[in-house]
């Protein structure tokens, strides 16, 4: 209940800056990924790969392992994400936007082909959840190699502790790109701890392609 209210809203807030028909035709999602070891050389491959073995007279042992995470890449910004999360892709003309949902956390990655303001999403958040139900505040993070700026929203709606923070990827070409991290809290407000395993792992793999 407390992802879906916020996923709603963004797909209505972005209808309504785009109106265009949206194309139903969809990104794949990443696929899953392995560690093979054979007789303690390891090899990492990803689902649907080809691995050849060449037979000896010895015996050897083989180890497969399925690997907690998936790699996402859009062509420019790429990450690995968990791989229980749920890979939802929304591609309209002039923008994509994929969602990884987890338990308590969403990522929410946007691509737009032109120069369009982050705040200007950040307003019509506030908007739609009502301002009497937000608190915003400036905030910054390091993912990879940058520091990303951007701004986090605390929303309460229905008694539901929720934050949603954007922070804009600045590249060199004319697309405005930012990443977004929805979190469920507790009943104290903290941040669930899949918050900050999910970060974690963004910023530890997340790589840009500079032009």
């Amino acid at each position: 209940m407390k992802k879906t209210v916020i996923l709603f809203f963004i797909f209505v807030s972005i209808q309504s800056l785009y109106s265009q028909e949206k194309n139903n035709s969809p990104f794949l999602e990443p696929k899953n990924q392995f560690k093979v070891v054979v007789d303690s050389k390891e090899y990492f491959y990803s689902e649907g790969d080809e691995l050849e073995i060449n037979h000896s007279a010895t015996k050897s042992k083989l180890k497969i392992e399925l690997l907690g995470f998936k790699k996402f890449d859009s062509g420019t910004v790429s990450f690995h994400y968990p791989s229980n999360f749920a890979f939802e892709v929304d591609k309209d003309f002039g923008y994509n936007n994929w969602t990884f949902d987890g338990n308590n956390v969403v990522i929410l990655y946007f691509e737009i082909d032109n120069d369009m303001k982050m705040q200007e999403y950040i307003d019509l958040m506030v908007e739609q959840f009502g301002k009497k139900n937000c608190k915003t505040e400036k905030k910054q993070i390091q993912l990879g190699n940058k520091t990303l700026s951007g701004t986090r929203i605390n929303i309460t709606l229905v008694g539901q502790l929720l934050s949603l923070e954007f922070f804009e990827i600045p590249l060199n070409d004319y697309k405005t790109r930012f990443i977004a991290f929805q979190d469920s809290k507790d009943e104290e407000g903290n941040n669930s701890k899949e918050l900050a395993d999910t970060i974690k792992m963004v910023h530890e793999t997340i790589t840009f392609l500079e032009n």
